[in-house]
């Protein structure tokens, strides 16, 4: 039987990596069998997929983060740097450096008017100067 690595550690000390985890669940009847390649997410502890998920569901607005997580905006900025660096360490050979845009072929198609609420919302545009924008790129 297959199980996601997350659920097998719920059962597990959150600090062994995948190897020890798969002696210590062999240890007790548990048969884990097969190569497995990871990405840099599947080692993380229960609390850094805590506090990624956290960020997913508040899209990335720290601000957002801290009534669920209870904790201030500075601290939540000092995880998140924190846990960029350990899914950064992880990451393997020839994957993207950080701050590396994808190639415009792998980034989704964004249209204008999605664009433009972007910089709406980023505090680039007025909304005067968003509405200008959005008529023209309707036309």
């Amino acid at each position: 039987m297959k199980v996601p690595l997350g659920w097998a550690r719920e059962f597990a000390p959150a600090d062994l990596d995948v190897e020890e985890l798969s002696d210590l669940l062999t240890h007790r009847g548990v048969k884990v069998e097969g190569s497995f390649e990871l990405n840099e997410f599947a080692a993380l502890s229960g609390e850094d997929l805590h506090l990624l998920r956290i960020f997913v569901l508040a899209e990335g607005r720290i601000r957002d983060m801290e009534a669920p997580l209870g904790l201030s905006y500075p601290t939540i900025r000092v995880r998140l740097k924190a846990l960029r660096e350990r899914v950064a360490a992880r990451l393997p050979a020839g994957a993207p450096a950080r701050g590396t845009a994808p190639a415009a072929s792998a980034r989704p198609k964004v249209n204008a008017v999605d664009e433009i609420l972007g910089r709406l919302e980023a505090g680039e545009l007025s909304f005067e100067q968003a509405m200008e924008l959005v008529k023209k790129a309707k036309r």
